[in-house]
């Protein structure tokens, strides 16, 4: 959190910084666990970006979605295929989270990620990276405008 976050006097940066907080985890829970496809998109920006740089040993090629029906249509075909989703036993563990609140409406955040799957003797962490996020205040909720995914 930025220096200044905390001694503004009345809060509404640390608020930011826990709510982004939280944003960042439900997305991860949501994408693992999540039924309801709509509520994980509402997390999102209608312009929203999501960059992955693909995963050749996972049989992931590089992908660009912008927009929430690009991103959903992606969301789905890994939920289809039983990449990841409920009931396929991943999960998206997100870690050393940095946030950067960037005025009212702005903020970036960055953090490293580990996927783990599972595998026939228990959990295996199958990728890690990091991501590079960026979030825009819309109707007076914080949303994923861009995911920048870095494997790695």
């Amino acid at each position: 959190m930025d220096a200044d976050a905390a001694d503004n006097g009345n809060g509404q940066r640390l608020a930011d910084y826990l709510a982004i907080a939280d944003l960042v985890a439900r997305l991860a829970h949501m994408a693992d666990m999540g039924h309801d496809l709509d509520q994980y998109l509402d997390c999102l920006t209608e312009d929203a970006v999501w960059e992955f740089p693909g995963n050749p040993s996972l049989g992931l090629a590089p992908t660009r979605s912008e927009g929430r029906r690009q991103i959903a249509a992606d969301r789905a075909t890994r939920r289809i295929d039983r990449f990841q989703g409920p009931g396929t036993g991943s999960r998206h563990l997100n870690t050393t989270l940095t946030v950067q609140v960037r005025g009212s409406d702005a903020a970036e955040a960055e953090s490293c990620w580990l996927f783990v799957a599972a595998g026939p003797d228990g959990p295996v962490v199958r990728a890690m990276g990091a991501y590079q996020d960026r979030f825009r205040r819309t109707d007076g909720r914080w949303k994923l405008a861009n995911r920048r995914i870095i494997a790695g």
